[in-house]
């Protein structure tokens, strides 16, 4: 069975009413609420999380998260880094940055 609702509010009012009813089920976020997923390269592997997070934050995006991605045999860090940016209006002015932490 699929259900849809027409906003934000109707959603939750429908999933709780079938938590309510105990039925099982799977809520599929819009496409207004994923964030958009960005990757940063080349920065030492050392860099901390927070420290680009703080970053993008002080150049006034939205930041989920930010997430190290590991090496899959051994789980080592690499220097690759993914962002979660929440949409903004300047969300697009992150491709023409040129100093990715301050």
């Amino acid at each position: 069975m699929h259900g849809f609702t027409n906003s934000s509010k109707d959603r939750y009012e429908f999933t709780d009413y079938l938590d309510n009813q105990k039925t099982r089920h799977c809520v599929v976020s819009s496409r207004a609420e994923k964030p958009i997923k960005i990757v940063i390269k080349g920065l030492p592997r050392h860099t901390e999380t927070e420290e680009i997070k703080e970053g993008r934050i002080k150049k006034a995006f939205h930041v989920a998260k930010v997430n190290q991605l590991r090496r899959f045999t051994d789980k080592k860090p690499l220097d690759i880094f993914q962002v979660h940016l929440l949409k903004s209006e300047n969300l697009k002015e992150i491709y023409s940055l040129d100093n990715l932490i301050t």
